[in-house]
């Protein structure tokens, strides 16, 4: 299989102003709250969001690609501008609204009480939360490739920064993702649930997946620290090749 398969979106962060076009599709330009400016980042331009404005996100009406409701795997570039305080949180996925029990999943990362952490959330009926957690100690000003992997199956999500796994949480009971209403942001959360989690630093190379990345798909989209460009034309896994020698 190749890794493009089961991409349902793929946000490239190389507008100069405005909303974010999605390169796979078309179909899912993300809206530009906030005037958020685009910067020179890690491939070509990527997104600049500030922590003090809370205008600042992106987000995209409620889609049946982003109702993802088995496995579900994430991929951003983020360079974190400020360190987060205790009990602070820092969203890069969010389709999980309280209002009406409409929380589906969410990725971010969060202080919690000192020890730094990497968390994927989910719900099976748009209410109860259950979260699966790795410790991180990431730095500000620092490069990563991140790489969140549900498995619906095992029930566990494994982390992955630059190309090599963090390790892996089983902290869920049920499988199934809640198929929710909510509209999918990046960069901050609904205010009736992550009301301080406002993203600071940049995003760029963003995707999201209907399916388990594997281990080897992860390496080849971190590519050694260059990430590998959409399409992806020269990564697949699985496939098999026929060499020619000369006679």
């Amino acid at each position: 299989m190749a890794i493009i398969d089961s991409l349902r979106a793929y946000w490239k962060f190389d507008e100069s102003s405005g909303n974010a076009a999605d390169a796979h599709t078309g179909g899912h330009t993300l809206t530009n709250n906030g005037t958020i400016p685009y910067v020179a980042a890690k491939l070509n331009n990527g997104a600049d969001l500030e922590a003090t404005d809370a205008a600042d996100f992106f987000e995209k009406a409620d889609h049946a690609d982003f109702d993802i409701t088995t496995n579900l795997s994430i991929s951003c570039w983020i360079n974190i501008e400020s360190a987060i305080g205790a009990g602070g949180y820092r969203i890069l996925a969010d389709k999980f609204e309280d209002t009406g029990s409409q929380k589906s999943y969410a990725l971010f990362l969060t202080n919690n009480g000192g020890t730094l952490q990497v968390i994927f959330t989910k719900t099976t009926d748009g209410a109860t939360r259950t979260d699966m957690v790795v410790n991180w100690a990431f730095s500000t000003a620092t490069w990563y490739h991140l790489v969140s992997v549900y498995d619906d199956t095992a029930k566990t999500t494994e982390f992955f920064v630059d190309g090599s796994s963090i390790g892996t949480s089983s902290a869920v009971a049920a499988s199934g993702i809640y198929s929710g209403t909510a509209t999918f942001r990046v960069g901050n959360g609904h205010a009736d649930f992550f009301g301080s989690g406002w993203w600071d630093g940049i995003i760029d190379e963003y995707g999201i997946w209907a399916k388990k990345l594997t281990s080897a798909e992860v390496t080849s989209l971190y590519n050694g620290g260059t990430p590998m460009a959409y399409p992806f034309t020269e990564a697949t896994s699985g496939k098999n090749f026929l060499m020619f020698m000369p006679a």
